[in-house]
């Protein structure tokens, strides 16, 4: 196994809102989609080189042990906390974890554990920000940065 060399895409999915007689939208809601699987969630940076903040992350995963879908359940929710997105997770093994968090539920909702179909209702921002979160633009060197400000202010305090 190996980690892949190009960062996820993003796609606008048009949500309808309002539909006409004949069945045909008149009103949409553009939705930056972007996905990643399984273990990709375990390494913090996956998200730094999207071009934009995705509105909704989706998750699969098929994890064989209990430990194993709690910790892959909330490395997810970490990554789509650090993007500033809302993460549909679905984990369809034995013991998986199935749910919704990051933006839209920050401590995260699991709805299901185990296989099966589900359905939970979310809210999506009407206006959703492009702009990425500082952490998803910088990445682990922003927090160096601020250690780095708060120990030298202290230090020249003294």
């Amino acid at each position: 196994m190996s980690a892949g060399t190009s960062a996820p895409e993003i796609y606008t999915f048009q949500l309808p809102l309002t539909k006409n007689s004949k069945n045909k939208p008149l009103e949409t809601f553009n939705v930056t989609i972007t996905t990643s699987i399984c273990l990709d969630f375990a390494h913090p940076r996956i998200f730094n080189e999207l071009p934009e903040r995705p509105t909704l992350v989706l998750g699969p995963a098929y994890t064989w042990e209990q430990g194993i879908a709690v910790s892959m359940w909330e490395q997810a929710l970490a990554r789509a906390g650090e993007a500033g997105s809302t993460l549909l997770w679905c984990d369809g093994g034995d013991y998986g974890l199935s749910g919704v968090g990051g933006d839209a539920v920050p401590a995260g909702d699991i709805v299901q554990v185990g296989p099966g179909s589900w359905v939970r209702t979310i809210g999506l921002k009407s206006e959703a920000e492009s702009t990425r979160v500082p952490y998803a633009h910088y990445g682990f060197w922003l927090w160096i940065v601020v250690i780095c400000g708060v120990v030298g202010t202290e230090g020249s305090i003294q």
